[in-house]
């Protein structure tokens, strides 16, 4: 997918998280943005950042954002990103979700995400394990959709020993989202040994 089919919004939204957050290596886009990069392109409206920052940063990087053109009041959100953990901030209409870090399988993840090149900026995306781990605990439709094009561009790469201790932290290995998660695998290997 281009960046043209975005929009000059959505660019100059990520643009702006890239610069806020520079080089430091405290947090993942996570979320439809991330997909792709580990898997196949699809069309995403909002942008989420998994956020490890110590808190005592967060003020200076959402200025940062504010003075970029986000729209939000920044108490608010700082009270949102402590008490709820989650805070939806603005650019134009571009929906920003920021997520705090608050488990330890979240900090994980933003340990294992990469840099990568996203809308011509260089930013920290999560692993596909990642990604994988947050598609199971999210567990939307979208995000079912998502799980099985993730580990079909992933065969034989997914390392499902981390997906495991992540998951393990928030669910039991054998509940219906495992289930899902061994079902799709049994599938794509089903399908590789037919073609």
């Amino acid at each position: 997918m281009s960046e043209a089919e975005f929009g000059p919004e959505y660019d100059r939204a990520v643009g702006l998280l890239a610069r806020a957050l520079g080089a430091r290596e405290d947090y993942a886009i996570v979320g439809g943005l991330a997909v792709p990069v580990r898997s196949v392109p699809r069309l995403t409206l909002d942008v989420d950042v998994m956020l490890g920052v110590p808190r005592i940063h967060l003020p200076r990087i959402l200025e940062s954002l504010q003075e970029g053109g986000f729209t939000f009041d920044l108490l608010a959100v700082l009270t949102r990103l402590r008490d709820e953990h989650l805070a939806k901030i603005h650019y134009a209409d571009v929906p920003v979700d920021l997520m705090d870090a608050l488990l330890p399988a979240y900090r994980e993840v933003i340990r294992l995400a990469s840099w990568e090149d996203l809308h011509g900026h260089r930013m920290r995306v999560a692993s596909a394990e990642g990604l994988v781990f947050l598609k199971l605990v999210a567990f939307r439709e979208v995000d079912r959709v998502d799980l099985r094009s993730l580990l079909a561009a992933n065969r034989g790469k997914l390392n499902f020993d981390i997906i495991r201790d992540l998951y393990t932290q928030v669910g039991e290995v054998g509940d219906e989202r495992w289930q899902c998660l061994e079902r799709v695998r049994a599938e794509l290997d089903a399908a590789d040994r037919e073609a």
